[in-house]
């Protein structure tokens, strides 16, 4: 499924050669003339690496004298692939480079270094990505880490993290054409958990040395105030391998298979929208499937996992059969239940039917309202309706040096 092999963004081959072995706390990453020591690695997938990085600076530079690494740290996505799969992950850093977003991870920087062939490997190309560090990683690991015992967030909490990503979706959906994310699931929402946007470049923390007495603190004060029902994280979605232009007029059968074998490789199952497991022709395929899989978050969010792994026992184990069922069903009452109006927004986002599924604007519209009725709203809620506009400061170029917009006719090569 696309959640085991494309959970890093992109789509990858299975040529033989490319993934490297190392020793992460010994390797030297070098792009665009920059040179980064790695840290530690965050996580891997299909032919795709994050690396925790500092970077090294430039001995040729004046002020930057000693062959030492920074004090900052970034995440540091590399991906290997042959000349046939190089476009599908340009296109992954032109759509990550074009939106300027609070709420959507920023692209700091982008590189391609063609590797010759060798004895050992084929000619192919590492393609990089340089991000801000977010140092409490993706909700799915903040999920995973919660005692089962306990909420993950409080009501305000959740509703401040949903509002954030929803906020980040209508970018891409407001955008002219729109664009979908096509992959929205928790872990590709990153947090940081005090509720403060990420610098540029993190303050370095390395696995060599432990964490001070004061960066502990700052940690146990975070995960307290968390788990006291205090300020939401910052949330920012992140992992563009799966976007691309949203709406598609599915003028015959051949068309819609072709569509649903591409949301297989790039739409993770478990938030993946009915009309994407069964696309019927004559229609228009549009921004709505991210809208079904905001609602399916919201529930992961609130549960942990999506309503329909949740509800597999009742389906033999069949994920399709369990979202084209359209049965949602909730833990039992008690302290871990979340209240009845969450479970209504949540419902108001699946419904099977894409023309009678709210856009996201709608969606947002709901929160403001719940939270009108609420006693305490969160802060951190993203700005209301706020304002998209293209990414000028990541050039990006192709191989022969032309800007290449991901937006224009033709650019695309995907259904």
């Amino acid at each position: 499924s696309s959640g085991d092999q494309h959970d890093m963004g992109c789509a990858f081959s299975n040529f033989r050669g490319l993934v490297p072995s190392f020793n992460e706390s010994q390797r030297v990453l070098e792009f665009n003339g920059r040179r980064f020591k790695v840290v530690s690695k965050l996580g891997e997938g299909g032919y795709a690496f994050v690396f925790l990085v500092q970077e090294i600076p430039n001995p040729l530079t004046p002020h930057n004298s000693l062959i030492e690494p920074s004090r900052h740290q970034y995440a540091l996505k590399q991906v290997l692939q042959s000349r046939e799969q190089l476009e599908l992950v340009q296109e992954e850093v032109l759509m990550t480079g074009h939106f300027n977003h609070p709420n959507i991870v920023k692209l700091l920087d982008s590189g391609i270094t063609t590797i010759p062939a060798s004895k050992n490997e084929d000619a192919h190309h590492q393609v990089h990505m340089l991000f801000p560090a977010y140092k409490d990683g993706s909700l799915q690991e903040v999920l995973a880490n919660t005692p089962p015992t306990r909420q993950c967030f409080s009501v305000p909490q959740v509703l401040g993290i949903f509002d954030q990503v929803c906020a980040a979706v209508e970018a891409m959906h407001a955008h002219q054409p729109p664009c979908a994310h096509w992959d929205i699931k928790p872990g590709n929402v990153l947090l940081q958990l005090d509720g403060v946007a990420p610098a540029e470049a993190a303050p370095a923390t390395t696995s060599s040395s432990p964490p001070t007495r004061s960066r502990k603190k700052e940690a146990r004060s975070a995960e307290e105030a968390r788990a006291a029902g205090g300020c939401a994280p910052h949330a920012a979605l992140a992992d563009f391998g799966s976007a691309r232009r949203a709406r598609v007029n599915v003028a015959n059968r051949q068309q819609a298979m072709a569509l649903m074998e591409e949301a297989e490789k790039f739409a993770s199952a478990p938030y993946r929208a009915p009309e994407l497991w069964d696309l019927p022709t004559h229609t228009q395929l549009d921004e709505k499937v991210d809208v079904w899989a905001l609602g399916c978050l919201l529930y992961a969010i609130m549960y942990r996992e999506s309503p329909f792994e949740f509800n597999l026992e009742e389906t033999g184990g069949s994920l399709a059969l369990a979202v084209l069922s359209g049965r949602i069903r909730w833990p039992e009452e008690g302290p871990l239940a979340y209240p009845n109006t969450l479970h209504q927004l949540v419902l108001f986002m699946l419904q099977a039917d894409p023309v009678v599924r709210p856009n996201v604007s709608e969606v947002r519209g709901r929160i403001e309202a719940i939270l009108r009725d609420s006693v305490a709203a969160p802060t951190g809620l993203a700005p209301a309706r706020a304002s998209l506009k293209s990414s000028a400061e990541v050039p990006f170029r192709d191989a022969n040096g032309a800007a290449w917009d991901p937006f224009a006719e033709g650019a695309q090569t995907r259904v």
